[in-house]
């Protein structure tokens, strides 16, 4: 029964340090995957669009914009959200939404992701993810 007892606490024992192992293991792993993806291209998609956009925005020395969302009525939360997210990144650019009086306009055709013509307005650039700029005639 000795024998027997002794057999069980060695293979405890030896579960104990495989799952030790395996555990100390991780963050090895994890360290290794970080060091190995490519580090070229930090920022997401949006964020580089979203910074692209600031960029132009800032370029047009305009303070204020008129922002179009391709939903019209911002009857959803997604329309709404989506504005806060784009005034956001523009900052201090200020979004003013559905504005006639402002000489350029963003319009988010987050859905379809096609900028399309804007009656009373010229395109200028589509900025990418849904977003182009337009100028008022």
């Amino acid at each position: 029964m000795s024998r027997l007892l002794v057999l069980t606490r060695a293979l405890v024992a030896a579960v104990i340090v495989m799952v030790s192992l395996a555990n100390a293991g991780r963050p090895i792993r994890r360290l290794y995957h970080l060091y190995m993806t490519n580090t070229t291209d930090a920022l997401p998609v949006r964020e580089r669009e979203m910074a692209h956009a600031k960029t132009v925005v800032r370029a047009l020395a305009a303070g204020r914009l008129a922002y179009f969302d391709e939903e019209p009525g911002w009857k959803t939360i997604e329309a709404v959200g989506e504005y806060y997210v784009v005034q956001y990144a523009l900052a201090p650019a200020v979004l003013r939404r559905d504005s006639t009086e402002d000489q350029f306009a963003l319009v988010n055709f987050r859905l379809s992701k096609t900028p399309k013509p804007m009656p009373g307005y010229t395109f200028m650039e589509d900025l990418g993810g849904g977003l182009a700029l337009y100028r008022r005639r």
